[in-house]
């Protein structure tokens, strides 16, 4: 599974530049950038969920957990979330939607550490599945779209990530 530290790093001058010419200035903004990007797919996701499930408790806290952590610890966000879409990857970017409405994902929340946080995640994951069920085709290829470009979003930071790190 991929892992990285998202945080965008601190310590070295901002003239170095890592052999491809982007500043360590420039490759800071650039994650800022992917960052948001990642966050705002997140809320996205939320905000169609909560048009959907109004009433459901776990669907509201997930949106205050969401809003607080994006101002607060962005990173976790993307680590959290991205490092799922990573263990599925092959499934999203061949676009198996049977995969994913069969998919219980109880191995992801066994490997959780934190058991709370993987109840809601299972929740949500069934709440979502419950959503784009009742979607029409063209809306569905848009959400299938939509796990592909965070997926994409997610190998783009974790490089970058990596990238900030050696430029430390």
């Amino acid at each position: 599974m991929a892992t990285a530290d998202v945080s965008g790093g601190a310590g070295a001058s901002a003239n170095l530049a890592d052999g491809t010419g982007e500043s360590l200035t420039a490759a800071r903004r650039r994650m800022s950038l992917l960052m948001n990007q990642f966050i705002a797919y997140v809320q996205g996701l939320v905000a169609d969920m909560i048009a959907t499930f109004p009433a459901d408790p776990v669907v509201d806290r997930v949106k205050t957990q969401v809003t607080v952590c994006a101002n607060i610890k962005p990173n976790k966000i993307v680590a959290n979330i991205g490092a799922v879409l990573y263990s599925f990857h092959k499934k999203i970017y061949a676009r198996d939607e049977n995969f994913f409405l069969r998919q219980t994902f109880a191995e992801v929340a066994d490997g959780a550490v934190n058991k709370e946080h993987a109840k809601s995640g299972m929740h949500i994951a069934n709440r979502v599945k419950a959503m784009y069920k009742e979607l029409p085709v063209e809306r569905r290829e848009a959400y299938l779209t939509l796990l592909a470009d965070m997926t994409d979003t997610f190998l783009e930071i974790s490089a970058l990530a990596r990238k900030l790190e050696a430029m430390r």
